[in-house]
Parts: C-alpha cells; structure tokens; sequence
C-alpha cells in the first residue's frame, strides 16, 4: 500500500515548496505489531520506529489536550502567549526535523544500508528523549497534530499557491533589477554620449577659432604686402613724375654752365684786349 508523505519546511518564515516519497507498509493490528513481525533485519527496524513514533504521537496529543484544556494558566495569566506560540513553533520544528532523520534512516535501509540493532534502539532513545516529539499518523499517512495548522487540505493549496507566487515574485523582481540595470546602462551611455557630443562640440568650437584666427593673420599679412606693393608703386609713380624736373634741371645747369663760361671768356677777353691791347691768343711783341 502506497501513502503519500508532505514535507513542509519553512524557509525564512515561508513555507517551501511540497515533495512526495512512497514507502510500502505492511498490515498491523492494533497492538503495534504486524502479521508477519518477526524482530530480525530491516523490517524489525522500522517496525518498531512505527511503534516509537505512535507512542510519541499519543504522548504528543495528550499535551496539546493539557495544553486546550488549560495547562499552563500562569503563562496565560501573565500574557505570555507569544512564548507558548514560540514554544510550538519550536516543537513543531523539532518535530519535522526528528521526522526527517527518521525517513532518511529508513530510505539508507531501504537502500541496504545495515546497521546493528542496538545502536538504533539507542540512538532512536536519544532522538526522543524530548516529550515534545512526532505527531506523526502511519494509518492515513497525515500529520495530526492538534496544535498545528498543517493538516487542513485547504493549506495544501495555499502553500502550493504562495510557493508559485513567491516563485513568480522572485522571477518579477529578477526582472525588475535587470530593467533597472539596463536603464543604468542606458542612463550612463546617453551621459557618456552627452559627455563626448559636449565635447566634440568644444573641440570644433576651438577648431573654428583657430581656423579664424589663421584666417584673420593671412589677411593681416596679404594687407601688409598690399601696401608695400602700394609704396613701389608710389614710388614708380613719383619717379616717374621727377624725372622730367631732374632732366629741366639738368638742362638748366648746363644752360647756367655754359653762359657763365661764355660771359666769363668774352669780359676777361674783353678786359685782356683792353688792357694789353692784343686778346690772350694773339703773341705781340710790344
């Protein structure tokens, strides 16, 4: 006969999600003891850590009756109802880890894995030594517990629901960060590209200038060798316009020199002939 076994383990205060083992069970009565008891090998083993766990079971319920039916008034009158709902909590997780090692004790015999009998005996012992212990149904396969709220069928499917939208969460706020990282990316390349547009801005800005600035020292020099080109040509000009005067000039001296030299030879030839009767070029003997 295959039962189905739910695992509920809480992760950071949240229910995980759900997985399902089968295990063969033999038929029992009600003494705890099967058909086919007989206390040698695997069988022996795990039929009396069924045994075990309905004794803790039953120790466990008659608890939580003590505890319905008003067992701890001091507690109750002092306002410590968070202590004891602290308290079960950490008997409940007791419980489930108890219950955990004892499934991985009958998976590694059901895997053949031996171990002596005695040894199991006692470390079942020291397991449970706590009254705090199981709640654990091999009949139907259910946890019963009264203190716990995990039996209702109805917290199956809340679990489950919350698990796939925890799941759905997670993927939605994975999602959420990626679109922000990708916005960051894409804030920071549209300031990059801002950054470098700014800058190539200033570096034609700069490039304008100096191109100006070389356009404006051509210009100074072009007009420089305008005017000195203006100069020669004033020169020519006045040469040109002085030459005739140099030339009157010239004629004039030599106008000068020539009636000087002429008046000079007529008035000393003059003066000669008066004098000595005879011109300069004439050789009279007186």
């Amino acid at each position: 006969m295959a039962t189905t076994y739910y695992y509920y383990f809480e992760e950071g205060g949240r229910p995980a999600t759900t997985t399902t083992t089968t295990e063969r069970t033999t038929t029992e009565r009600r003494d705890g003891r099967s058909d086919d008891d007989d206390d040698d090998g695997d069988d022996g083993r795990r039929r009396r850590r069924r045994r075990l766990l309905r004794r803790r079971r039953d120790d466990d319920d008659e608890e939580t009756n003590d505890d319905d039916d008003g067992g701890d008034d001091d507690d109750d009158d002092d306002g410590r109802d968070d202590k004891t709902t602290s308290r079960r909590r950490r008997r409940r997780r007791r419980r489930r880890r108890r219950r955990r090692r004892l499934r991985r004790r009958d998976d590694d015999d059901d895997d053949g894995d031996d171990d002596d009998d005695d040894n199991d005996d006692d470390d079942d012992d020291d397991d449970h030594d706590d009254d705090d212990e199981d709640g654990y149904n091999d009949d139907d396969g259910d946890y019963d517990d009264d203190d716990n709220d995990y039996d209702d069928d109805d917290y199956y499917t809340t679990t489950t629901t919350t698990t796939t939208t925890t799941t759905t969460t997670t993927r939605l706020r994975r999602l959420l960060l990626r679109l922000r990282r990708l916005l960051l990316r894409r804030r920071r390349l549209l300031r990059r590209l801002r950054l470098r547009r700014l800058r190539l801005r200033r570096r034609l800005r700069l490039l304008l200038l100096l191109r100006l600035l070389l356009l404006l020292i051509l210009l100074l020099l072009l007009l420089r060798l305008l005017l000195l080109l203006l100069l020669l040509l004033l020169l020519i000009l006045l040469l040109l316009l002085l030459l005739p005067l140099v030339l009157l000039l010239l004629l004039l001296l030599l106008l000068y020199y020539y009636i000087y030299c002429y008046f000079y030879f007529f008035f000393f030839n003059f003066y000669f002939y008066y004098y000595y009767q005879q011109f300069p070029w004439e050789n009279k003997k007186s």
